[in-house]
């Protein structure tokens, strides 16, 4: 019974598929389809080198302005020329020093970053480090505007969430009431076959087929894209298959279910294009506005303008104390005012720093938490919608997700405060000169990823297949009916 089933079904495949051949429609929307693919891979690879080339200048940067400092050095310690009469341009001064050769501290390119360019922009590919305080750093290189930035680009998230969907509605959303209208739908009751199965193949070659193509230029561009870069993700390739494949599933099970419901195509179409407009647009913008109200977070430009005015605030807390030093000691003060050396003036600039850092970092701590809970939010009410489900488990796929940027942070963090150490707590603090040899033994960043634990993909593809069971179901009662 099982095979006789399944050929009744590969028949009914197979003559929709001849009827698909000849429809001028079918082979529009698929060359639209790969039109996009093709150009959302090839803006992705570009948006990709571009912020390679962008960490490859800052290190090439880096390298010159330390090897500078060291023949500098070597040529102060050799005698050949004095030192600087500045502090700031001496090479042996480690507070100087640890602001002017910050090393440059990057995120590991992953070979599927192409998937989601656009949510990578976001983030900044690498920040010259330095020891005052993370803003000091962090928001330097980034001139672009950052609306901009969170719109980002157009990739292959954008076409396999809003666009494929679209194309799948395109071709099934008359899949019955296109046959009734034509008045062929008695001819399909009467063949010896279920309409079940008919209509099954109908919609597995209508859906199959933008998918089949798909999948196979989502792949072999990738292969392309990363051949002469990286090795093949074969496991991030298949679980990105799956997830288009149960995405697909659930689009193709709702138009069945609307088609089940008995309607006229118009009304199908309406109805589907609703569907997709709720989904994909509706849903997501008011998630977002719900998760900004509920934790509201202050606009970037705010938290720069904050953690910099903390670092004035610190500059006259420091003012105001010498002045009431004056202020109570009177003549004392005014004879020791004079003779302030160069070492009390650096321990001076190094208390002035630390109280600025901790009072910027505290500010930017409390920005980076709000926005973390609205991440959070966002998260559990992506499983209102397919697209945002959908969406952010293809980032988390691609590697540009909050979840692994976070992980970098904390890495910047710890190797800020090796930075500061090694300088600062270390040398600059106890008055101690850099020598040649300690450029050899400056701290080097690194970041070690941990494997992604995240079960995001495995869940949305779940929800999505049982969703388009249940849809689906509906769909064959109805037509057994």
């Amino acid at each position: 019974m099982r095979l006789k089933h399944f050929s009744e079904l590969r028949v009914a495949a197979c003559f929709e598929l001849k009827l698909m051949r000849r429809d001028p429609a079918v082979w529009l929307v698929l060359a639209l389809l790969l039109a996009a693919i093709v150009q959302a891979l090839v803006s992705g690879r570009a948006v990709v080198e571009a912020r390679e080339r962008a960490v490859a200048v800052m290190q090439d940067a880096e390298a010159k302005q330390r090897a500078e400092l060291v023949t500098q050095i070597e040529a102060i310690e050799s005698g050949r020329i004095a030192a600087p009469d500045r502090f700031y341009r001496d090479p042996r001064n480690a507070f100087a020093v640890s602001n002017r050769i910050g090393p440059t501290a990057a995120l590991p390119p992953v070979p599927l970053a192409l998937v989601a360019a656009g949510a990578g922009e976001a983030f900044p590919p690498a920040v010259r480090l330095r020891a005052g305080s993370k803003d000091s750093f962090l928001f330097t290189e980034e001139i672009n505007n950052p609306a901009h930035l969170s719109a980002g680009t157009f990739d292959l998230v954008f076409v396999l969430v809003f666009v494929l969907p679209l194309c799948l509605l395109a071709l099934t959303y008359n899949l019955v009431s296109g046959e009734r209208e034509q008045g062929t739908f008695s001819l399909n009751a009467a063949s010896p076959a279920s309409l079940a199965t008919v209509f099954g193949g109908k919609l597995l070659v209508r859906g199959g087929l933008p998918v089949g193509v798909t999948l196979v230029a989502v792949n072999a561009g990738i292969a392309l894209a990363t051949y002469s870069s990286h090795a093949l993700p074969l496991v991030s390739l298949i679980w990105l298959s799956l997830l288009v494949v149960a995405y697909a599933s659930f689009w193709l099970a709702l138009a069945a279910f609307v088609n089940a419901l008995r309607r006229d195509s118009a009304l199908n179409a309406l109805t589907l294009v609703g569907a997709w407009l709720v989904f994909v647009l509706l849903i997501p913008a008011f998630s977002t506005a719900l998760s900004e109200a509920t934790y509201p977070a202050p606009p970037r430009a705010e938290v720069i303008l904050a953690s910099r005015s903390a670092a004035i605030d610190a500059e006259r807390d420091r003012a105001a104390e010498e002045a009431r030093y004056r202020d109570e000691y009177g003549e004392t003060a005014a004879k020791t005012a004079g003779k302030v050396d160069e070492r009390t003036r650096m321990l001076q600039r190094i208390a002035v720093q630390t109280i600025a850092t901790e009072r910027a970092d505290a500010v930017l701590a409390r920005h980076d938490a709000r926005v973390d809970e609205q991440a959070r939010l966002a998260a559990r009410l992506a499983f209102l919608s397919p697209a945002m489900l959908a969406e952010a488990a293809m980032i988390d796929l691609s590697g540009n997700g909050r979840a692994r940027y976070r992980q970098f942070e904390a890495a910047l963090d710890t190797f800020h405060r090796e930075w500061r150490d090694f300088f600062i707590a270390e040398r600059a603090a106890r008055s101690l000169p850099l020598t040649r040899a300690d450029y050899d033994r400056l701290p080097r960043f690194s970041v070690r990823e941990k494997a992604p634990e995240s079960l995001l993909p495995a869940t949305a593809a779940v929800v999505f297949l049982l969703a388009a069971l249940m849809l689906a179901s509906y769909y064959v009662r109805s037509l057994g009916r």
